[in-house]
């Protein structure tokens, strides 16, 4: 384990990444997309139960398939899903800039 908390030593670069760390936690099934500097990073379809952990510096965004399905953290604070969320199809998209 290394010294910030982070399993993954290829992820982990040193004790400040506890603090860029991105938490998902899943409650149903949801597809998510992660872009930094306008390319994809990830993509991939989640499960209820399931938890995904990234260790991602600004800017970067998040596009969620059903922000109902998810509770999320970065930098240890909650990530509001639901601001500027289409109701409809429960997609948002998320905007990290650099702080």
């Amino acid at each position: 384990q290394a010294e910030d908390g982070i399993r993954d030593c290829l992820l982990s670069r040193g004790l400040g990444d506890v603090y860029k760390r991105q938490i998902l936690d899943f409650s149903d099934e949801c597809w998510i997309e992660i872009y930094e500097n306008d390319e994809i990073l990830e993509t991939k379809l989640f499960f209820s139960g399931d938890i995904y952990e990234r260790v991602i510096e600004q800017p970067f965004k998040i596009v969620v398939g059903d922000y109902e399905a998810l509770k999320g953290y970065y930098n240890k604070k909650e990530i509001d899903f639901l601001v500027n969320a289409n109701r409809l199809t429960k997609v948002n998209t998320i905007y990290f800039n650099d702080e």
